[in-house]
């Protein structure tokens, strides 16, 4: 039993240790092969906020890699978007109101705050936009990502972005083994 014991430590440090198997932290899963295969896309927004597939609609025009098509039966990729808001909280409403006093013909002054609250309150949101990948042949979902809404980047370029790089890099690797 010790011996077991001993040696599958011995075969675990030896994996763990040796450099082919090991991946670094920045290696990422590559892209299924349909992403490289495919040449034209359809995007179905059914996220509710019109924005959100111009968002998609721009990123994957600028990109140039696929053609934007409407027809279902054209498209080899089907890019499906939906977003969904959680309420994770309430914050009391409150107002501040500044009073100032002028003191004659002279300069000095004086101001000060009150604040109160209002008695309503209101909801605190986090939004999230979905975008999952399906190969429209087979009708599987190839690639799904989810990001959090934030206030100065988009959470759909930044999918599309990510795939993206995914591909570029995927290119690369089979372009530079074809060499």
């Amino acid at each position: 039993m010790l011996k077991q014991t001993f040696a599958r430590s011995i075969l675990f440090f030896l994996v763990l240790s040796t450099p082919a198997l090991r991946t670094s932290a920045g290696d990422k899963m590559p892209p299924p092969a349909i992403f490289l295969e495919a040449k034209s896309i359809i995007i179905v927004n059914e996220s509710g906020h019109a924005d959100i597939g111009d968002k998609a609609y721009d990123e994957i025009k600028k990109w140039g890699r696929y053609r934007i098509v409407e027809n279902p039966g054209e498209a080899d990729l089907v890019l499906v978007l939906t977003s969904r808001e959680d309420i994770v909280g309430y914050q009391r409403d409150t107002v501040t109101n500044t009073y100032g006093t002028v003191y004659g013909n002279d300069t000095s002054a004086s101001s000060s705050t009150q604040s109160y609250s209002t008695g309503t309150t209101t909801a605190v949101t986090r939004g999230v936009t979905t975008i999952v990948f399906f190969d429209r042949r087979t009708s599987q979902k190839v690639w799904s990502d989810t990001r959090r809404w934030k206030m100065f980047s988009s959470a759909t370029r930044g999918i599309i972005k990510d795939i993206r790089k995914r591909i570029e890099e995927e290119e690369k690797k089979r372009n530079k083994a074809n060499k």
